[in-house]
Protein backbone atom coordinates (compact mmCIF):
# COMPACT_ATOMS: atom_id res chain seq x y z
CA UNK A 1 0.00 0.00 0.00
CA UNK A 2 1.14 3.54 -0.82
CA UNK A 3 2.32 5.29 2.31
CA UNK A 4 3.48 2.15 4.16
CA UNK A 5 6.40 3.26 6.31
CA UNK A 6 8.63 0.26 6.87
CA UNK A 7 10.10 -2.61 4.87
CA UNK A 8 11.18 -5.69 6.77
CA UNK A 9 14.54 -7.34 6.08
CA UNK A 10 13.05 -10.15 3.97
CA UNK A 11 11.36 -7.70 1.66
CA UNK A 12 14.55 -5.70 1.18
CA UNK A 13 16.42 -8.91 0.39
CA UNK A 14 13.80 -9.76 -2.21
CA UNK A 15 14.21 -6.34 -3.79
CA UNK A 16 17.97 -6.92 -3.86
CA UNK A 17 17.52 -10.08 -5.89
CA UNK A 18 14.99 -8.55 -8.24
CA UNK A 19 17.04 -5.40 -8.78
CA UNK A 20 20.21 -7.37 -9.57
CA UNK A 21 18.32 -9.18 -12.36
CA UNK A 22 16.47 -6.21 -13.86
CA UNK A 23 18.29 -3.02 -12.86
CA UNK A 24 22.06 -3.51 -13.02
CA UNK A 25 22.58 0.22 -12.66
CA UNK A 26 20.71 0.43 -9.40
CA UNK A 27 21.29 -2.66 -7.31
CA UNK A 28 24.25 -1.12 -5.50
CA UNK A 29 21.97 1.60 -4.12
CA UNK A 30 19.60 -1.10 -2.91
CA UNK A 31 22.47 -2.88 -1.24
CA UNK A 32 23.39 0.33 0.55
CA UNK A 33 19.78 0.67 1.65
CA UNK A 34 19.81 -2.82 3.16
CA UNK A 35 22.97 -1.99 5.06
CA UNK A 36 21.24 0.95 6.70
CA UNK A 37 23.08 4.07 7.69
CA UNK A 38 22.20 5.02 11.20
CA UNK A 39 18.97 5.03 13.17
CA UNK A 40 18.25 8.68 12.34
CA UNK A 41 19.17 8.49 8.67
CA UNK A 42 16.27 8.41 6.21
CA UNK A 43 17.35 6.11 3.37
CA UNK A 44 16.74 7.21 -0.20
CA UNK A 45 16.96 5.73 -3.66
CA UNK A 46 16.94 7.69 -6.91
CA UNK A 47 15.79 10.83 -5.12
CA UNK A 48 12.91 9.03 -3.37
CA UNK A 49 12.78 9.00 0.40
CA UNK A 50 12.02 5.39 1.31
CA UNK A 51 9.72 6.44 4.12
CA UNK A 52 7.69 8.63 1.77
CA UNK A 53 6.36 6.24 -0.86
CA UNK A 54 7.08 2.55 -0.51
CA UNK A 55 4.92 1.51 -3.46
CA UNK A 56 6.88 3.70 -5.88
CA UNK A 57 10.09 2.23 -4.46
CA UNK A 58 8.85 -1.33 -5.06
CA UNK A 59 7.76 -0.51 -8.61
CA UNK A 60 11.16 0.95 -9.41
CA UNK A 61 12.96 -2.08 -8.02
CA UNK A 62 10.75 -4.34 -10.15
CA UNK A 63 11.67 -2.45 -13.31
CA UNK A 64 8.55 -0.29 -13.68
CA UNK A 65 9.63 3.04 -15.15
CA UNK A 66 9.01 6.17 -13.12
CA UNK A 67 10.65 9.28 -14.53
CA UNK A 68 12.83 10.66 -11.73
CA UNK A 69 13.42 7.15 -10.38
CA UNK A 70 14.63 5.83 -13.74
CA UNK A 71 18.20 4.66 -13.84
CA UNK A 72 20.58 4.13 -16.73
CA UNK A 73 21.33 6.18 -19.84
CA UNK A 74 17.80 5.92 -21.27
CA UNK A 75 15.99 7.03 -18.14
CA UNK A 76 14.18 9.73 -20.12
CA UNK A 77 12.37 7.10 -22.17
CA UNK A 78 9.68 6.71 -19.47
CA UNK A 79 7.46 9.00 -21.55
CA UNK A 80 7.40 6.48 -24.40
CA UNK A 81 5.06 4.35 -22.29
CA UNK A 82 2.59 7.23 -22.08
CA UNK A 83 2.79 7.83 -25.83
CA UNK A 84 2.25 4.15 -26.64
CA UNK A 85 -0.85 3.98 -24.44
CA UNK A 86 -2.17 7.02 -26.29
CA UNK A 87 -1.43 5.47 -29.69
CA UNK A 88 -3.26 2.28 -28.73
CA UNK A 89 -6.52 4.16 -28.22
CA UNK A 90 -6.58 7.45 -30.13
CA UNK A 91 -6.20 6.04 -33.71
CA UNK A 92 -9.35 3.96 -33.16
CA UNK A 93 -11.20 7.04 -31.91
CA UNK A 94 -10.05 8.99 -34.97
CA UNK A 95 -11.00 6.16 -37.32
CA UNK A 96 -14.59 5.84 -36.11
CA UNK A 97 -15.48 9.39 -35.05
CA UNK A 98 -16.40 12.44 -37.15
CA UNK A 99 -14.28 15.57 -36.80
CA UNK A 100 -16.92 17.35 -34.74
CA UNK A 101 -16.95 14.52 -32.21
CA UNK A 102 -13.15 14.40 -32.11
CA UNK A 103 -13.04 18.09 -31.29
CA UNK A 104 -15.55 17.63 -28.46
CA UNK A 105 -13.70 14.59 -27.05
CA UNK A 106 -10.34 16.38 -27.12
CA UNK A 107 -11.72 19.49 -25.40
CA UNK A 108 -13.50 17.41 -22.79
CA UNK A 109 -10.34 15.47 -21.91
CA UNK A 110 -8.28 18.66 -21.75
CA UNK A 111 -10.73 20.13 -19.24
CA UNK A 112 -10.90 16.82 -17.36
CA UNK A 113 -7.12 16.41 -17.04
CA UNK A 114 -6.33 19.05 -14.37
CA UNK A 115 -9.21 17.80 -12.21
CA UNK A 116 -7.98 14.22 -12.48
CA UNK A 117 -4.40 15.33 -11.78
CA UNK A 118 -5.50 17.26 -8.71
CA UNK A 119 -7.45 14.26 -7.42
CA UNK A 120 -4.58 11.81 -7.95
CA UNK A 121 -2.15 14.25 -6.35
CA UNK A 122 -4.44 14.51 -3.31
CA UNK A 123 -4.32 10.71 -3.08
CA UNK A 124 -0.50 10.79 -3.08
CA UNK A 125 -0.21 9.22 -6.53
CA UNK A 126 3.02 9.99 -8.35
CA UNK A 127 1.57 12.29 -11.01
CA UNK A 128 4.74 13.14 -12.98
CA UNK A 129 4.67 9.99 -15.09
CA UNK A 130 0.99 9.08 -14.76
CA UNK A 131 -0.75 8.73 -18.14
CA UNK A 132 -3.96 10.39 -16.90
CA UNK A 133 -1.95 13.40 -15.76
CA UNK A 134 0.05 13.66 -18.97
CA UNK A 135 -2.63 13.07 -21.58
CA UNK A 136 -3.46 16.79 -21.68
CA UNK A 137 -0.45 17.49 -23.90
CA UNK A 138 -1.35 14.68 -26.27
CA UNK A 139 -4.99 15.76 -26.44
CA UNK A 140 -4.06 19.41 -26.99
CA UNK A 141 -1.92 18.32 -29.94
CA UNK A 142 -4.79 16.16 -31.20
CA UNK A 143 -7.19 19.11 -30.92
CA UNK A 144 -4.78 21.27 -32.93
CA UNK A 145 -4.55 18.58 -35.62
CA UNK A 146 -8.34 18.25 -35.77
CA UNK A 147 -8.70 22.01 -36.07
CA UNK A 148 -6.16 22.27 -38.88
CA UNK A 149 -7.83 19.44 -40.82
CA UNK A 150 -11.25 21.04 -40.68
CA UNK A 151 -12.65 21.99 -44.08
CA UNK A 152 -13.38 25.55 -42.94
CA UNK A 153 -10.03 26.10 -41.21
CA UNK A 154 -8.70 29.64 -41.62
CA UNK A 155 -5.57 30.39 -39.53
CA UNK A 156 -6.22 34.12 -39.36
CA UNK A 157 -9.44 33.50 -37.44
CA UNK A 158 -7.50 31.96 -34.55
CA UNK A 159 -4.29 34.00 -34.44
CA UNK A 160 -5.48 36.56 -31.91
CA UNK A 161 -6.93 33.85 -29.69
CA UNK A 162 -3.69 31.89 -29.93
CA UNK A 163 -1.62 34.89 -28.80
CA UNK A 164 -3.98 35.55 -25.89
CA UNK A 165 -3.96 31.88 -24.88
CA UNK A 166 -0.17 31.71 -25.10
CA UNK A 167 0.45 34.80 -22.96
CA UNK A 168 -2.15 33.85 -20.34
CA UNK A 169 -1.20 30.17 -20.01
CA UNK A 170 2.54 30.95 -19.95
CA UNK A 171 2.04 33.55 -17.21
CA UNK A 172 -0.17 31.21 -15.19
CA UNK A 173 2.41 28.45 -15.60
CA UNK A 174 5.04 30.46 -13.73
CA UNK A 175 2.52 31.49 -11.08
CA UNK A 176 1.33 27.90 -10.62
CA UNK A 177 4.87 26.59 -10.32
CA UNK A 178 5.76 29.30 -7.79
CA UNK A 179 2.72 28.33 -5.71
CA UNK A 180 3.65 24.64 -5.87
CA UNK A 181 0.43 23.59 -7.64
CA UNK A 182 2.24 21.17 -9.92
CA UNK A 183 -1.02 19.39 -10.78
CA UNK A 184 -2.12 22.56 -12.61
CA UNK A 185 1.28 23.39 -14.06
CA UNK A 186 1.29 20.32 -16.31
CA UNK A 187 -1.93 21.37 -18.05
CA UNK A 188 -0.85 25.00 -18.39
CA UNK A 189 2.51 24.05 -19.91
CA UNK A 190 0.79 21.82 -22.47
CA UNK A 191 -1.68 24.53 -23.46
CA UNK A 192 1.04 27.17 -23.71
CA UNK A 193 3.14 24.87 -25.90
CA UNK A 194 0.17 24.07 -28.16
CA UNK A 195 -0.61 27.76 -28.59
CA UNK A 196 3.02 28.47 -29.44
CA UNK A 197 3.07 25.67 -32.04
CA UNK A 198 0.03 27.20 -33.72
CA UNK A 199 1.72 30.61 -33.76
CA UNK A 200 4.95 29.13 -35.10
CA UNK A 201 3.03 27.57 -37.98
CA UNK A 202 0.68 30.40 -38.87
CA UNK A 203 1.81 33.72 -37.42
CA UNK A 204 3.13 36.18 -39.98
CA UNK A 205 5.02 38.27 -37.43
CA UNK A 206 8.39 38.87 -39.06
CA UNK A 207 10.37 38.90 -35.82
CA UNK A 208 8.90 35.56 -34.74
CA UNK A 209 9.52 33.89 -38.09
CA UNK A 210 13.07 35.28 -38.18
CA UNK A 211 13.81 33.66 -34.84
CA UNK A 212 12.14 30.36 -35.64
CA UNK A 213 13.79 30.05 -39.06
CA UNK A 214 17.27 30.27 -37.61
CA UNK A 215 19.22 27.38 -39.16
CA UNK A 216 20.60 26.12 -35.83
CA UNK A 217 17.14 26.19 -34.27
CA UNK A 218 15.60 24.40 -37.25
CA UNK A 219 18.25 21.67 -37.13
CA UNK A 220 17.72 21.38 -33.39
CA UNK A 221 14.05 20.74 -34.10
CA UNK A 222 14.98 18.07 -36.62
CA UNK A 223 17.06 16.09 -34.12
CA UNK A 224 15.06 17.13 -31.05
CA UNK A 225 13.69 13.68 -30.27
CA UNK A 226 17.21 12.23 -30.22
CA UNK A 227 18.29 15.10 -27.97
CA UNK A 228 15.50 14.25 -25.56
CA UNK A 229 16.15 10.52 -25.47
CA UNK A 230 19.95 10.59 -25.44
CA UNK A 231 20.92 13.63 -23.38
CA UNK A 232 21.19 11.52 -20.23
CA UNK A 233 24.10 9.52 -21.65
CA UNK A 234 26.64 12.39 -21.60
CA UNK A 235 25.16 13.62 -18.31
CA UNK A 236 25.80 10.21 -16.71
CA UNK A 237 29.26 10.08 -18.31
CA UNK A 238 30.13 13.43 -16.72
CA UNK A 239 29.35 11.97 -13.31
CA UNK A 240 31.14 8.69 -14.01
CA UNK A 241 34.45 10.37 -14.90
CA UNK A 242 34.00 13.09 -12.26
CA UNK A 243 33.88 15.97 -14.72
CA UNK A 244 31.21 17.42 -12.44
CA UNK A 245 34.10 18.61 -10.29
CA UNK A 246 34.79 21.16 -13.05
CA UNK A 247 31.57 23.17 -13.43
CA UNK A 248 32.88 25.19 -16.38
CA UNK A 249 33.19 21.99 -18.45
CA UNK A 250 29.86 20.38 -17.66
CA UNK A 251 27.44 22.38 -19.81
CA UNK A 252 29.63 22.65 -22.94
CA UNK A 253 30.44 18.92 -22.85
CA UNK A 254 26.84 17.78 -22.32
CA UNK A 255 25.60 20.21 -24.98
CA UNK A 256 28.10 19.13 -27.66
CA UNK A 257 27.93 15.42 -26.83
CA UNK A 258 24.12 15.43 -26.85
CA UNK A 259 24.06 17.12 -30.24
CA UNK A 260 26.59 14.65 -31.62
CA UNK A 261 24.62 11.64 -30.39
CA UNK A 262 21.33 13.06 -31.63
CA UNK A 263 22.84 13.81 -35.06
CA UNK A 264 24.11 10.23 -35.31
CA UNK A 265 20.72 8.91 -34.26
CA UNK A 266 18.98 11.03 -36.90
CA UNK A 267 21.28 10.04 -39.77
CA UNK A 268 21.87 6.40 -38.91
CA UNK A 269 18.57 5.35 -37.35
CA UNK A 270 15.64 7.75 -37.62
CA UNK A 271 16.13 9.02 -41.17
CA UNK A 272 16.62 5.55 -42.75
CA UNK A 273 13.43 4.33 -41.08
CA UNK A 274 11.50 7.39 -42.21
CA UNK A 275 12.69 6.76 -45.75
CA UNK A 276 10.81 3.47 -45.68
CA UNK A 277 7.59 5.46 -45.98
CA UNK A 278 8.11 5.52 -49.74
CA UNK A 279 7.05 1.87 -49.78
CA UNK A 280 3.74 2.76 -48.12
CA UNK A 281 2.20 5.57 -50.18
CA UNK A 282 -0.66 7.38 -48.50
CA UNK A 283 -4.10 6.86 -49.99
CA UNK A 284 -6.93 9.32 -49.83
CA UNK A 285 -9.78 8.50 -47.47
CA UNK A 286 -13.01 7.56 -49.23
Amino acid sequence: MVGQRLLDINEIDGLHRRARRTQPYGWIELQQLGQGGGRNRQPSFGGLQIGEDQEAFRLHAMGVAQSTLAVGPLGASWSLAIEEQFYLVWPLVVRYSPLKSLRFIAMLLILFSPLMTWYLSSQHVYIYSNVFCRQVGLMAGALLAVLMHSSDFAPTKYLKSAWVAFVITLTLTFISEALGTRWLTYSLVALAATSFIFLALHSEQKWLQAVLRNRLLMYTGTISYGLYLLHKIPADFVQAVHLDRHPALILPFIFLASYALAALSWNLLEKPFLNLKRFFPASESP
